[in-house]
């Protein structure tokens, strides 16, 4: 008796510890997320048996992986999503989006590793999955595009991360919206893409388009919004208006006070 009893408290707290750590990664408190995730892998441990179904332990894992990107453990992160996409593989009860999402993700692991071919493959393939099985509700493949459209950056191909921020933003805008946040996030892409193609008014003025739009659905202390202050800033100060690029460098120093203080 006590040993179910056990079993369902074990349960109960595994359950309890990844709902924190949900919520935690969207707030953009990526160490709080990460303590909890830690904690229900320890109870997991203490029930010494499976103590959670196939879905939820895949979203462990996968969530592990969301969370050690954000923290910057690429090579961990790589791992969990390759485990990730093993363990679900393994399970034909689990549907395929959640295969997909594991690779979109790896590849953007494999992307800030610097393998831009690697990369590219893993999207491609992704993209090529989805234009048949995506749905508005997952809306994978817009978050696709916008992941390919970050590794033509990088590897300074601007031609091509011109379409695919194009093709993402034009997916994104018909669904969740053009207020959305993903509608939000993909822009502050398409700035860094301008700054890249050295067009920092349209830079400067995608950003501010971007912030107009984050700032009201993920509140004053976000990374992506502290992300779209730093590079407004950046493009300020090169036009050569040091007090308001300034002013916007105390505002990202008082969010980056914030999330250590908060997010210890």
């Amino acid at each position: 008796m006590n040993s179910m009893h056990d079993s369902k408290q074990n349960t109960v707290l595994i359950r309890g510890h990844i709902q924190v750590a949900r919520l935690a990664f969207r707030l953009g408190e990526y160490h709080s997320a990460y303590r909890n995730l830690n904690s229900a892998l320890y109870e997991i441990e203490q029930a010494g048996t499976s103590a959670m179904d196939d879905l939820l332990a895949h979203e462990l894992k996968h969530l592990i992986g969301k969370v050690q990107v954000s923290l910057r453990m690429y090579e961990e992160a790589e791992m969990s999503f390759r485990g990730a996409i093993e363990f679900a593989e393994q399970r034909p009860s689990l549907p395929n989006c959640l295969i997909i999402s594991d690779k979109r993700h790896l590849a953007d692991c494999v992307r800030l590793r610097h393998r831009y071919e690697e990369a590219e493959k893993l999207y491609h393939g992704c993209i090529e999955m989805l234009k048949d099985i995506d749905t508005p509700e997952e809306n994978q493949l817009p978050k696709a595009y916008l992941g390919l459209a970050q590794v033509y950056i990088d590897s300074q191909r601007l031609d091509l991360a011109d379409k695919a921020i194009d093709m993402a933003l034009s997916r994104f805008e018909t669904h969740p919206g053009n207020r959305s946040f993903w509608t939000g996030r993909a822009l502050v892409t398409q700035a860094r893409l301008r700054w890249a193609q050295n067009r920092q008014a349209e830079s400067k003025e995608i950003l501010q388009q971007a912030l107009n739009i984050l700032e009201p659905l993920v509140g004053p202390h976000h990374p992506i919004r502290a992300l779209a202050l730093r590079r407004l800033a950046n493009v300020i100060s090169w036009e050569g208006h040091e007090r308001p690029a300034t002013d916007i460098f105390t505002d990202l120093k008082e969010v980056e006070k914030y999330l250590r203080d908060h997010d210890a």
